[in-house]
């Protein structure tokens, strides 16, 4: 099953996604969420307006690499989500999505969430206007494509109607396109279960409502889950990243530089006790994936974390023969 998550910026759409996995995973159904920041094309690639980059514009996100990814997981996932500001934007993506989401606030909790979202440093009023009217555009959801749910980004989920929901399209899919699953698999979701062999049968695992709303729902009012807070600033030395996570402590943080990138995350666990016979209890939640520049040095770059102000320093210098290099190359003859 593959299901498309859009929603304005602060809507709550990555609260909504991790819910679900979590949800399939309590079913013993693999289940993974795939954010739509993390397909954006090359800076480079991307257009340009009023002199900055244009994040708000379909043209801004690969949506071929996307849907080459999703293509290659349905073969070994059994549920596979996709968030983001723009997941209704390419027709193909579209086609591949079996339901939807759609979170929805209000224009005014929009621009109050904005105002306090400063992971990518301060941004200019003009760019937030241009968020709302690119969204406007680009980002509602097609109207002849069933099945949908709207759900309202300002309240706490009702995680009851949204299974209830997400069963009722488990059965269009079934009834309206021979849905079948490997043979290996039962597809669960509450009580409605299909295989090849069988009709029905119950869920193998089930989990309590107060522990299946656990990832922070309550804080969904403030813009989905507790958001981390993440700045960036430059200085003589290099760059200086400050990450700020409600309920981390130091040993809670894990970070990596993968080749350009600079991976900043913690890890959660699936359940609150360790189901018979799984071994995967954990997984990542990204803090921060930042591109790293080529004048730094990745070799020295060092991470403390301040008890005085609970928040995870890290400091990345400059490599100074790469600083402000140029070098004319003649034409040889």
């Amino acid at each position: 099953m593959i299901v498309g998550i859009g929603g304005r910026s602060r809507s709550g759409k990555t609260t909504l996604a991790e819910a679900l996995v979590w949800h399939e995973r309590t079913q013993n159904n693999r289940a993974i969420a795939l954010h739509q920041d993390d397909f954006v094309k090359r800076i480079y690639d991307i257009p340009l307006i009023q002199g900055e980059i244009d994040w708000e514009t379909p043209a801004s996100i690969d949506f071929e690499s996307l849907k080459k990814t999703i293509s290659f997981l349905k073969t070994d996932f059994d549920f596979i989500v996709v968030e983001g500001f723009l997941p209704f934007a390419d027709a193909e993506l579209n086609a591949m999505y079996d339901g939807r989401f759609f979170t929805t606030i209000s224009e005014e909790t929009f621009r109050l969430r904005k105002a306090t979202d400063d992971r990518w440093g301060e941004i200019p009023a003009w760019y937030i206007n241009h968020i709302w009217e690119s969204f406007q555009k680009y980002g509602q959801p097609p109207t002849d494509l069933p099945p949908l749910m709207e759900v309202n980004g300002e309240k706490p989920y009702n995680m009851d109607e949204i299974l209830t929901f997400m069963q009722s399209f488990a059965k269009y899919l079934y009834f309206n396109r021979q849905f079948v699953t490997k043979d290996s698999m039962v597809y669960c979701f509450g009580d409605y279960c299909k295989t090849s062999q069988t009709n029905a049968m119950k869920s193998k695992i089930h989990i309590p409502q107060d522990i299946l709303t656990a990832i922070d729902f309550a804080n969904t009012t403030n813009g989905g889950m507790t958001e981390p807070v993440l700045n960036v600033a430059k200085g003589q030395d290099g760059y200086l990243v400050r990450v700020k996570a409600a309920g981390l402590e130091a040993d809670n943080f894990q970070i990596e530089v993968i080749e350009n990138r600079l991976w900043i995350y913690h890890l959660i666990n699936l359940f609150a006790e360790r189901p018979e016979g799984l071994d995967n209890t954990q997984a990542a939640r990204t803090l921060g994936n930042l591109f790293l520049p080529n004048d730094i040095s990745a070799e020295e770059i060092v991470a403390r974390y301040d008890d005085n102000f609970q928040e995870l320093n890290i400091q990345i210098p400059y490599n100074q023969s790469k600083r402000n290099f140029r070098r004319h190359i003649d034409v040889e003859k």
